[in-house]
C-alpha cells in the first residue's frame, strides 16, 4: 500500500512540474478586448482585455487581463485565408449569446478552430425551434486582435 502511495505522489509531483513548466513556455499569440460575455466550449467568459497565448502547436489559453479568469482550450486546423492576415477572434452569436469559433494569430494563413460545444448546439437547437424563418446559422462577429506580446 505505501508503494502505491509513493508512486501516485510522485506521479502528481510529475504531472505538476510538467504543467509549470508548460505555463512558463507559453507563446502569446494576441491582445483583444471583448465587449460581450462569451463562451469557450462549456465555459462562460465575461467581457473585457484578454491575453491569448499558445500552450503547444493544438492547446491555447485566454486569460482575462483584469480579472485573471482563463481556460486552456484545444484547438485544431481550421480553413486558409491569406487575404486578410491580421489577428482575429471570430464568435458565433446567437441572441445574446457567443462563443468563440476560431481565430487566426496574424502571421498564418490557416485559422485555428473550435467546434461547436454541447452548451452551443443546445443553444442553436432553441433557436431552430423558435424561429418562424428558416434561418438557424448564427450571425458571425469578429474582433480584431493586437498580434503578438
Amino acid at each position: 500500500m505505501k508503494g502505491l502511495m509513493l508512486k501516485v505522489g510522485v506521479a502528481l509531483v510529475l504531472a505538476v512540474a510538467t504543467v509549470a513548466a508548460g505555463v512558463h513556455g507559453l507563446t502569446p499569440i494576441m491582445k483583444v478586448n471583448i465587449p460581450f460575455d462569451f463562451q469557450i466550449k462549456d465555459h462562460q467568459l465575461p467581457a473585457g482585455r484578454y491575453t491569448v497565448a499558445s500552450f503547444n502547436p493544438s492547446m491555447l489559453i485566454i486569460r482575462g487581463e483584469e480579472n485573471g479568469k482563463g481556460i486552456y482550450f484545444s484547438i485544431y486546423g481550421g480553413k486558409s485565408e491569406p487575404k486578410n492576415r491580421s489577428a482575429r477572434l471570430v464568435f458565433r452569436h446567437y441572441g445574446d449569446r457567443y462563443f468563440l469559433g476560431s481565430l487566426w494569430d496574424g502571421t498564418s494563413v490557416t485559422s485555428m478552430e473550435l467546434g461547436k460545444s454541447e452548451a452551443e448546439r443546445k443553444v442553436q437547437a432553441e433557436q431552430r425551434r423558435h424561429l418562424s424563418q428558416d434561418r438557424t446559422a448564427p450571425e458571425t462577429v469578429t474582433i480584431l486582435g493586437e498580434a503578438g506580446n
